[in-house]
């Protein structure tokens, strides 16, 4: 498994269908996983940048 390449905290708006984005642009191209952390579940995802 890789390292953590960033962290990103993102204060919570209390709203339940709140849309985060970020900018990859600086990253070099390959696979990341992307891990997001909320008060009741974990949600991991596979990101592919070309």
């Amino acid at each position: 498994m890789g390292q953590k390449f960033a962290q990103i905290d993102v204060p919570s708006s209390g709203l339940a269908s709140t849309i985060n984005t970020f900018d990859i642009s600086r990253y070099p191209a390959g696979m990341y996983v992307v891990r997001a952390v909320f008060d009741d579940r974990v949600v991991i995802k596979k990101v592919i940048k070309n």
